[in-house]
């Protein structure tokens, strides 16, 4: 996918966002803006919002002086859903259909997101987005692909699982250990950044969250707010190529991704209209969206 112009006051809102998370001054603040605003112009809008972001998340590290801007933020998203977890693992465990619940978590999970709400409101923000999730309100062109999900999750062997948020993570792990319930021998690789990128996990938040109890961990070798193949390690790369099934988590990652030549199956939440105009959905909307790309697997 394509940067569109209306992206551009985005990445101003989240370098704002970050510099007063970290308590800079309003001259640093200045700094920031003009050192985005001096980039903006050499940017290539054919390429992809995370690609592009990686220059805004550059700067802010740059100026406010710091590797991983929103290190305690995602302590403390990974606290709070934990606390949440048992009580969506005994819902996912008493539904009708307990693998579409549980991917209907995994998605309503997407909400935790760096400035998108304070972390007091966290278990609120995710039952009003699980509640519209269930109760099917979506826009014309929202799509919820389970009957593909089910069958790909069934016959693959390796599963490669591409993370999001912190947080997050919690409520994706209930969908990998309904996944592995339902195929106890396929191998699950969740894959996280290697170094700091906004909120987007680490191993250290997948393992947190108890990531390891269920799937391998594999650090992608990237620090991009999104999987952009060309910013991952050659292992990564291979593995996504080579993988069965690859689902994948979040908005960044739709947006790294949609053009994809393989198949991949996006779970994410459409947090904006540019996303949201992109996929025909409306803002809110969740969706479980399956890409057959041009391959059954390959770049």
């Amino acid at each position: 996918m394509k940067t569109y112009l209306d992206c551009i006051p985005c990445f101003f809102r989240q370098a704002i966002d970050a510099s007063e998370l970290k308590g800079a001054g309003d001259r640093n603040k200045k700094r920031i803006i003009c050192d985005i605003a001096a980039a903006i112009p050499s940017m290539d809008m054919r390429r992809s919002p995370p690609e592009l972001d990686k220059k805004i998340i550059d700067i802010l590290k740059k100026r406010l002086k710091t590797a991983d801007i929103y290190r305690e933020v995602k302590k403390k998203s990974n606290k709070r859903a934990l606390a949440f977890y048992p009580h969506m693992k005994r819902r996912v465990a008493g539904s009708k259909d307990t693998m579409a619940s549980a991917v209907k978590t995994a998605i309503a999970g997407n909400i935790i997101d760096c400035g998108a709400m304070q972390m007091s409101k966290m278990e609120e923000s995710f039952t009003a987005a699980l509640q519209k999730i269930k109760s099917g309100k979506k826009g014309r062109h929202a799509r919820f692909d389970i009957k593909e999900f089910k069958g790909y999750a069934g016959r693959s062997r390796l599963i490669l699982y591409l993370a999001d948020n912190a947080g997050e993570t919690v409520f994706d792990r209930i969908l990998i250990e309904e996944i592995k319930e339902s195929s106890p021998s396929a191998r699950i690789v969740y894959a996280v950044k290697s170094r700091p990128a906004l909120n987007d996990a680490l191993e250290r938040d997948a393992r947190e969250s108890g990531i390891d109890r269920c799937a391998e961990i594999f650090k992608s070798g990237s620090d991009i707010a999104g999987t952009v193949l060309s910013g991952c390690s050659a292992r990564f790369r291979e593995l996504f190529k080579s993988a069965d099934m690859v689902i994948s988590k979040g908005q960044g990652n739709y947006e790294a991704l949609s053009e994809s030549k393989r198949a991949v199956f996006f779970l994410f939440i459409a947090k904006c209209g540019v996303v949201a105009g992109h996929t025909g959905c409306a803002v809110g909307d969740g969706m479980l969206l399956y890409h057959e790309g041009k391959t059954k697997r390959g770049k």
